[in-house]
């Protein structure tokens, strides 16, 4: 991501309107950008002091940078669960494919699949 365009994202990444991949290039690009980060921290500042929210403003930190290192960390982990989710999903995909193959394999061929699977047996017992 070049600096034109994460300074556009700014606020979408503020507002959490970014997509994934948007949210993630935009994050490897603050951290490497210093320029960018100062950017950030500067709209982040002025969003966190006037948001509404539970805390009252005396117990609010001001710790930008902290504050702001919170909320990047806590961004990347998110990101990192997706990512680790969407995996999972399409391994139990593939998992469930294949098993609705050898379902219908052995259903209408019965006497090849039997083989098959003795094979497969013998192969997994002698290498696991």
């Amino acid at each position: 991501m070049e600096c034109r365009e994460a300074e556009r994202n700014v606020q979408k990444y503020i507002q959490g309107k970014l997509s994934d991949r948007e949210c993630a290039a935009f994050i490897d690009h603050i951290r490497h950008c210093s320029s960018c980060y100062d950017e950030l921290e500067t709209y982040f500042t002025i969003d966190y002091a006037l948001r509404p929210g539970e805390e009252d403003t005396a117990s609010k930190s001001f710790d930008m940078k902290r504050v702001i290192e919170a909320n990047l960390a806590d961004t990347e982990d998110k990101l990192r669960r997706a990512r680790t989710a969407g995996r999972f999903m399409d391994v139990f995909m593939l998992v469930a494919e294949a098993g609705l193959v050898l379902t219908a394999l052995c259903k209408f061929l019965p006497d090849t699949m039997s083989v098959v699977l003795a094979r497969a047996a013998e192969f997994l017992a002698k290498y696991i």
